[in-house]
């Protein structure tokens, strides 16, 4: 009994880790936004989320060009450390540019709409974007590496110390949105330290040319995709803030915030599904990949119903306990995403399956349709329909995406993966 245990702790220690560090960092941050939308007020947490969509935009076109090659081909290579030290100096030339491209893109946004500027913002958040990335994608290569033992160490600095940090500029009344962003920067900053000190990451710069070719073959359609898949998604809730106001995106993020219980199990899907989908083809072929796929699908269904029956059955007592009575009246919102969030599961399966066979084009066709769609009906949603409108052009991209992944990998492979039963 005690070999069988031993056993089984050994054999799921990855797993573990994993999960500890994705518990960690969604807890983090469902703990950050609960304090920030309580201590802000719905209007300034609303800026606060406005000016974190460029955080959101950033990692998306990030894990599309080099995170989701790296999840992909590592398998295929030979040389590891010589694939991973490449994709480490790609990465710090990326968050270089990331940095100036995001100060250029705000300072030219407060000139054209001064009302919007914030004394601080633009460098600090340009800072936080370039550290946040670099760090990121760090992890990822560590998630790679199966050490997640170390991720986890490098997120106990960059988030553990957050609430504690926003807690104290609330206690000496200095909380405002420059100070928010500069204490999530110097948690990071503290991460970035023991990723140098500790974890001594390697660069080569020989050969990332020819390694920048591959990833770009590779990801192209990915970028494209996640630019569409942001503008699909946000254009809706920029539509929602122009008429409005920030007030009603502080009362979409609470409710987010609330739904980001279950990203812990979509970030750990993300850091392992993508790694053994891509290993099951390699060994069993499409057979191999559709057998996987269907197990753990199988396996996921039954905590993410739970979850989701359960916020749609308590919708009004959790938005109470959590954000207050004032945010009573936006648990409408809350429900609404019960619904959303099982497309968006079904979907992010689908996602593995089309990145794993390399038809990433046909991500990027979905994300066309759900772009054309944000951009004719989130204006008349959100005019005519306010809140109410707004979650049901955000529900619209997702039954969209969904269809469209079905229907196109159908087509594209003319194999039934097994995916979902009822399909």
């Amino acid at each position: 009994m005690k070999t069988r245990l031993l056993t089984f702790v050994q054999n799921n220690k990855e797993k573990g880790f994993v999960l500890t560090d994705q518990g960690l960092v969604s807890g983090i941050n469902f703990l950050l936004s609960i304090l920030l939308a309580r201590f802000l007020g719905v209007e300034l947490f609303g800026i606060f989320s406005l000016t974190w969509m460029v955080i959101i935009f950033s990692s998306s076109v990030q894990q599309a060009f080099l995170t989701a090659p790296l999840f992909a081909l590592t398998a295929k290579k030979k040389n590891t450390a010589c694939w991973f030290a490449q994709l480490l100096s790609i990465q710090t030339i990326l968050s270089m540019f990331s940095f100036i491209l995001v100060f250029v893109v705000l300072e030219i946004t407060c000139y054209f709409q001064p009302h919007w500027e914030y004394t601080g913002v633009n460098l600090t958040l340009s800072l936080l974007v370039a550290v946040y990335l670099f760090n990121d994608f760090n992890r990822r290569i560590l998630f790679v590496q199966h050490v997640p033992e170390k991720v986890l160490a490098i997120d106990f600095f960059g988030y553990a110390l957050q609430p504690l940090f926003i807690v104290g500029l609330y206690m000496f009344d200095t909380l405002n949105l420059v100070s928010v962003l500069a204490s999530i920067l110097s948690a990071h900053c503290i991460s970035l330290g023991y990723i140098i000190l500790v974890i001594r990451p390697k660069f080569q710069l020989k050969g990332i040319g020819s390694t920048t070719k591959k990833l770009w073959t590779y990801s192209r359609f990915l970028v494209a995709t996640s630019l569409l898949q942001w503008s699909s998604a946000n254009y809706i809730i920029l539509f929602a803030a122009s008429v409005l106001g920030p007030a009603a995106i502080g009362a979409i993020r609470v409710s987010q915030n609330l739904m980001g219980v279950l990203n812990v199990l979509f970030q750990a899907m993300e850091n392992i599904i993508p790694a053994r989908s891509a290993e099951a083809l390699h060994q069993g072929g499409l057979t191999e990949l559709g057998n996987y796929m269907q197990r753990i699908t199988l396996q996921l269904t039954l905590p993410v119903v739970v979850f989701l029956g359960g916020i749609a059955i308590f919708h009004r007592q959790i938005m109470t306990v959590v954000y207050g009575v004032e945010y009573l009246p936006y648990s409408f919102i809350l429900l609404a995403f019960c619904g959303i969030y099982v497309f968006v599961f079904l979907g992010t399966l689908l996602r593995f399956v089309i990145r794993t066979l390399e038809y990433n084009q046909l991500i990027f066709i979905s994300y066309v349709l759900t772009t054309v769609f944000s951009l004719i009906a989130g204006k008349a949603l959100a005019s005519y329909y306010g809140l109410a409108g707004v979650m049901s052009g955000i529900a619209g991209t997702q039954l969209i995406s969904f269809i469209s992944f079905i229907t196109l990998l159908k087509m594209k492979v003319k194999w039934n993966f097994k995916l979902f039963m009822f399909f």
